[in-house]
């Protein structure tokens, strides 16, 4: 997905949450500038991004995986920091 590519800096991350069970977390980053190129403007537009951007991902277990999963937007300074907390179960 071309805004994601364009605009984000992205790394993925494993943790362990507090049930004891892995976490795949990904870590974005982008300019709220940059974001506006392409109409978006707010968190709402920002998770709707990476749940449409998540669906294509075929090694997730797609529906089951986005309704479980955390998603975290922080707006800042004209920053965007998001943060996807994916349980490992649904990761293939």
């Amino acid at each position: 997905m071309e805004k994601l590519k364009d605009v984000w800096e992205y790394y993925p991350t494993y943790s362990v949450d507090r049930s004891g069970k892995r976490v795949l977390i990904i870590h974005a980053y982008a300019s709220l500038k940059n974001l506006g190129k392409f109409n978006i403007q707010n968190e709402e537009q920002i998770k709707k991004l990476w749940i449409s951007a998540l669906s294509d991902v075929p090694s997730l277990d797609n529906k089951k995986a986005i309704n479980d999963s955390l998603f975290e937007v922080r707006i800042e300074g004209g920053e965007v920091e998001v943060r996807v907390v994916i349980p490992q179960d649904y990761v293939k």
